[in-house]
């Protein structure tokens, strides 16, 4: 079974578009978007586009390079297929309709951190990341390289200062 915005659009190409008069299969892409819009189906429409625009565009831009002069092959067929079935399902996930709520205030106020106690936050191991850590703090982190390179450049930056 398809899913409902696939459905739609299966009955929408059904009904209302004749892909037989267009020159080829990005041609058509742009007919069931205009469609589609017509019909009020605006984010399947925009989807469509995109993919579309995708095709067109060069490689060097993150496109196919597709030209609808030009016949597809089965290779570019498929990333034609992919790209549009890719962004039709994108259009109708519903976490992109939610809107995004700003975190909650902690109850106690944090005093500014610098952006090395930030990153030394948190790596912390122990659990008092809700105080943070200030100069002079003797703190027991995990190391990866992100800390291992924030604790060489301060320690060239210490060398050099003093």
């Amino acid at each position: 079974m398809l899913p409902a915005t696939a459905r739609t659009v299966f009955l929408v190409l059904i009904t209302l578009v004749d892909i037989s008069e267009t020159s080829g299969p990005l041609s058509a892409i742009q007919t069931l978007a205009d469609v589609l819009s017509t019909v009020g189906k605006i984010s399947a429409s925009e989807a469509l586009t995109h993919a579309l625009h995708l095709c067109k565009e060069d490689v060097e831009l993150s496109g196919l390079s597709l030209s609808p002069d030009r016949p597809l092959s089965d290779s570019d067929r498929e990333q034609v297929c992919f790209l549009v079935d890719a962004w039709l399902r994108a259009s109708t996930y519903s976490q992109a309709q939610t809107i995004l709520t700003p975190p909650e205030t902690p109850e106690t106020p944090h005093r500014p951190m610098t952006l090395s106690e930030k990153i030394f936050t948190h790596h912390l191991l122990s659990d008092n990341e809700s105080v943070g850590v200030k100069a002079g703090d003797v703190i027991r982190v995990s190391v990866d390289w992100i800390i291992a390179s924030e604790l060489s450049w301060m320690v060239t930056n210490h060398l050099t200062s003093s």
